[in-house]
């Protein structure tokens, strides 16, 4: 992956670009008709490297919203409205993606309330030694309180 060396912009820049990237591969990512391959390679393979960018870049950079002019970056199931930052929004993706499969033909996520999407949130974080999913939240902003 690599960590990005450079000007604000310069790094700005490529956490944008990298977010958008993982956000078209995880839309890509649903013809994988079995579930567990889906979920290893949401998992590890698109959630993995924005955690490693996150690690090595500047908070400020990682912590910027989402570009609005490049695709849907206000669904999700955290926020439904407004632009959120880039950790949040690909966290989001990767979990709305699993949950849909989890859901099976004919359901949404959309359909679940509140409380519903807080527990199917707790199950993704929780390790996989304690039955949960193990994709485990990258830190962002709103996080610090926990």
């Amino acid at each position: 992956m690599g960590v990005p060396i450079g000007t604000p912009e310069f790094v700005n820049a490529l956490v944008q670009s990298k977010a958008h990237a993982i956000k078209q591969d995880v839309q890509y990512l649903r013809i994988v008709h079995d579930p567990k391959i889906h979920y290893d390679l949401l998992h590890f393979c698109q959630h993995t490297p924005l955690a490693c960018l996150a690690r090595n870049v500047p908070p400020d950079a990682i912590m910027r919203p989402a570009d609005p002019g490049r695709g849907d970056w206000r669904s999700g199931i955290i926020q439904r409205s407004g632009i959120v930052p880039v950790p949040v929004l690909i966290q989001d993706s990767i979990v709305q993606d699993i949950l849909q499969r989890g859901l099976g033909a004919g359901a949404t996520f959309d359909t679940l309330s509140a409380h519903e999407l807080a527990w199917c949130r707790v199950i993704f974080e929780l390790p996989h030694h304690e039955g949960g999913l193990g994709i485990k939240p990258i830190p962002h902003e709103n996080s610090r309180d926990r």
